[in-house]
């Protein structure tokens, strides 16, 4: 059986064309430095980089939530202290004008029992 020289070329092109696809192809995976380039190189590893990729967008929302409800909580602590420290302060004014009073009272009756502070 004779092979001409048309088939040869033709055999060794298409050898050339295979080749220069899988050149093609390591080099786009070195390029962008993944293994899975298009969907069709390995479609179980992109079905598993998606489900990667879904559980990391999920993991970075609850994380953006952590910190906003941490947020929020220093928030109300720091407003919580503000309130304490007023109502800490409207009791001493308070108890100061209590004492006045006291002196007041036993200023204007000297003869009146004096109150234990």
């Amino acid at each position: 059986m004779r092979i001409s020289t048309v088939t040869m070329y033709e055999q060794s092109m298409n050898s050339l064309n295979q080749q220069q696809g899988e050149f093609m192809r390591v080099g786009q995976q070195i390029a962008t430095g993944r293994k899975v380039v298009n969907p069709s190189d390995d479609p179980q590893a992109a079905s598993r980089a998606v489900q990667v990729a879904q559980s990391m967008s999920v993991t970075q929302q609850y994380t953006d939530s952590r910190i906003s409800a941490r947020n929020a909580l220093s928030q109300e602590e720091s407003v919580l202290n503000s309130v304490s420290t007023l109502s800490s302060w409207d009791r001493a004014r308070a108890e100061q004008r209590q004492r006045r009073h006291r002196q007041r009272q036993d200023a204007d009756d000297p003869g009146r029992q004096r109150h234990p502070e």
